[in-house]
């Protein structure tokens, strides 16, 4: 940041570009302090705000040279200039049945067509001026529009709107796992990036950082994709021949536990090329094969997700439950092609492997943004039902080790006699199938059995030192 204000003060005294600095470091500084002061002064954090007339997306960016690493996406694929096109609308429908008719002009479609390309005509307008006149002869029932709409007006119709971009920012950030003071660049992108009040609300959030103005806002993304069909195809121009772009996932990778959650292997906005991997239990005994299924998506259960494939991995070594480990591993390569590989952890053991070509193609950008927004609004109901399972997870593993407990060690010793015995073995049936029949049971339900087998077997378990 320091070098980025140093380079526009010499810029503006010299009056031509500076294209290279000398950074100077203390003798004592080892190798690696010396590369990381280089490197802070050739590495940029950029974020983009992109906000055109019916969709606003959010793009954290590392820049080294020429490479353009994505760090974070974000967005809401259902806000930009045609919601405040539709506040200045609602604003003018509401005017018109106050002042002049009873009647609602929301009916009259033709009517609504001229009242909306005068809204956004008026909003344009309003980007260069302090106010504008809306006027529209007849527009509804012999009625002529004409009305004063200032600046400060439209601001207030859509200062929650504009807000709402600001969160998105926030998110992404979260997500880039950077501060707001470690972004050098924030590149506007689409016209309604041109509002005033937008960017003195980007302005303020970047504490006082004017946003670029290099950047023709019409026509950064059509150059973008300009520059990376250059770079694909076998004639590309030699000007931007240099240039990389690590892209990153657009949502979380993961694999489904035998409780049908989403344990997520490769999380959203991780950068690409990837390879993770996740260790995985039987979860029965002397278990011989287990299923490998695959999700995309950001809800804690996977019905909440979207399937991209399945495969089974046989011949693994039968064990008793938890003792047998498979190993399964995501990998995505530089053509976003995702590799899904299952092996059990022992020296020579079989692999089975799945590829799926189309993980990122399956899904369009705005699919993907109501996923992530759903997501969000759905927190607190996948928090409650998470917390279902695990209460579920947490009386499965205490009937299953009791049992083993019981029935392997010296448990059933500590009952004296053989009808106590009896009693203590039906009652552990009677619980494994209590817990079949009420797959569908509430966190509160599960926790009250719990305490209740607690209460019964916890004290002949202690006896045999068992727990």
């Amino acid at each position: 940041m320091i070098l980025g204000k140093m380079k526009e003060t010499a810029e503006s005294y010299l009056g031509q570009p500076v294209s290279g600095a000398v950074v100077t470091v203390p003798a004592y500084f080892n190798d690696r302090q010396r590369q990381a002061t280089k490197d802070a002064g050739r590495i940029a954090n950029i974020l983009v705000y992109d906000l055109g007339g019916g969709t606003f997306d959010v793009s954290v960016l590392e820049v080294d040279g020429q490479d353009f690493r994505v760090l974070a996406t974000g967005g809401d694929a259902h806000l930009g200039g045609g919601d405040f096109d539709q506040r200045l609308m609602e604003y003018f429908i509401r005017l018109i049945k106050r002042k002049f008719c009873k009647e609602d002009i929301s009916e009259d479609k033709k009517a609504l067509g001229r009242l909306r390309k005068e809204c956004e005509t008026a909003k344009r307008d309003l980007s260069n001026q302090s106010q504008v006149r809306v006027e529209i002869e007849s527009l509804f029932q012999g009625v002529d529009l004409s009305e004063t709409l200032t600046r400060a007006k439209f601001n207030e119709l859509n200062l929650d709107l504009f807000k709402k971009t600001l969160e998105v920012v926030e998110a992404t950030l979260k997500d880039a796992k950077l501060g707001k003071s470690e972004i050098e660049e924030v590149v506007l992108v689409g016209g309604s990036t041109r509002i005033p009040k937008l960017r003195e609300m980007l302005k303020e959030m970047f504490d006082g950082k004017e946003p670029c103005k290099g950047v023709n806002p019409d026509e950064a993304v059509a150059y973008g994709a300009a520059v990376f069909g250059s770079k694909l195809s076998d004639h590309g121009d030699k000007l931007h021949a240099g240039v990389t772009l690590v892209d990153v996932t657009p949502l979380s990778l993961g694999i489904e536990d035998a409780y049908g959650l989403m344990k997520v292997i490769i999380p959203r906005n991780t950068p690409v090329p990837t390879k993770m991997s996740m260790e995985f239990s039987t979860n029965e005994d002397q278990q011989t094969s287990m299923s490998t299924k695959v999700f995309q998506g950001e809800r804690p259960l996977t019905k909440d997700c979207i399937h991209l494939g399945k495969f089974v991995l046989s011949d693994i070594t039968p064990a008793p439950r938890g003792v047998t480990i498979v190993e399964d591993t995501l990998e995505i390569d530089e053509d976003g092609i995702l590799k899904v590989t299952s092996r059990e952890k022992i020296p020579g053991a079989k692999s089975k492997s799945l590829t799926i070509t189309s993980y990122k193609g399956n899904l369009t950008q705005n699919q993907i943004k109501r996923m992530i927004k759903e997501a969000k609004e759905m927190a607190e109901q996948d928090k409650i039902a998470r917390a279902c399972v695990d209460a579920r997870i947490e009386l499965e593993s205490y009937i299953y080790d009791a049992k083993n407990a019981f029935l392997t060690g010296d448990g059933l010793e500590q009952v004296g006699d053989k009808r106590g015995k009896v009693e203590i073995i039906c009652s552990m049936r009677a619980a494994s199938g209590w817990l079949d029949a009420n797959q569908g049971a509430t966190r509160e339900v599960y926790e009250k059995k719990l305490n209740e087998l607690r209460g019964v077997w916890d004290p002949i378990l202690i006896t045999a030192k068992k727990i």
